[in-house]
């Protein structure tokens, strides 16, 4: 990666992304711009393609620890979970290959006591092995075994040892998640009555989760946690603590 130089033309020709503020003051400058080559204004001045996002305390560390100036993050955030012990947070890089950009977690400490990332599930996204979705105050982990669908329930954001599991087959879809007459009903007033839902595409024999149910979304959202590369499409929405913002493609 650090061989990588984005050459001008490539510039010019690849989309650029815009990051706005939706909830909180993460960004703190409200607005900032990535090209191919990485952030505008970047702390780390390369132009490799990359732009890591970490906090203020690495940076702070590093400098009375080992005496150098030496940046590794492009842009910093102030004010996150567990802030002492993560190096890099995320980072967003462009892929010459495919021509398009990709949000990618680097903190691997997936605990609710560290800074997390999600984005907002806005359409139908096919289910993989081990994803964790979160519904604000539970916490969903599915699986897909061959052609069964496993959901595992942590309820109350991990603050308690309570898990519920549950087994479904293709001729249980749809399987509908809320606090109203779901197939998983849980009681939290932060959930819609059929916050989201799992069915089993039969075109395609792959399990999908969507946020809502049918046409109507739910009020809060669903929220998939990054735990591995995630394209960035127009108005992708990214959540981090309490703090979201908005990527959008120009």
């Amino acid at each position: 990666m650090n061989n990588i130089v984005i050459l001008d033309n490539e510039i010019k020709q690849a989309n650029k992304l815009i990051l706005k503020d939706v909830e909180g003051n993460l960004l703190k400058t409200n607005t900032l711009q990535i090209d191919a080559s990485g952030l505008n204004n970047s702390l780390r001045k390369m132009r490799d393609g990359h732009t890591f996002f970490g906090p203020v305390a690495d940076y702070v560390n590093y400098l009375i620890k080992f005496k150098k100036n030496c940046i590794i993050n492009d842009f910093t955030i102030e004010g996150l979970k567990n802030e002492g012990n993560i190096k890099r947070l995320f980072v967003i890089y462009f892929e010459r290959n495919s021509q398009k950009y990709f949000l990618r977690s680097i903190n691997d400490d997936y605990s609710q006591n560290s800074a997390l990332i999600y984005i907002k599930i806005t359409k139908p996204m096919s289910l993989k092995p081990k994803q964790y979705i979160s519904l604000f105050q539970a916490v969903l982990c599915v699986t897909v075994f061959e052609f069964n669908l496993i959901v595992v329930i942590t309820k109350d954001n991990g603050l308690t040892n309570e898990k519920i599991t549950y087994h479904f087959d293709p001729k249980d879809s749809p399987v509908t998640i809320g606090r109203g007459d779901c197939k998983i009903k849980l009681n939290y007033s932060s959930l819609s009555k059929k916050h989201c839902t799992i069915y089993y595409n039969i075109y395609s024999n792959i399990w999908e989760i969507y946020d809502g149910f049918e046409n109507k979304e739910s009020t809060n959202g669903t929220w998939l946690l990054v735990n591995s590369k995630h394209e960035i499409k127009e108005d992708t929405l990214v959540k981090i603590d309490s703090r979201s913002f908005k990527i959008s493609l120009v």
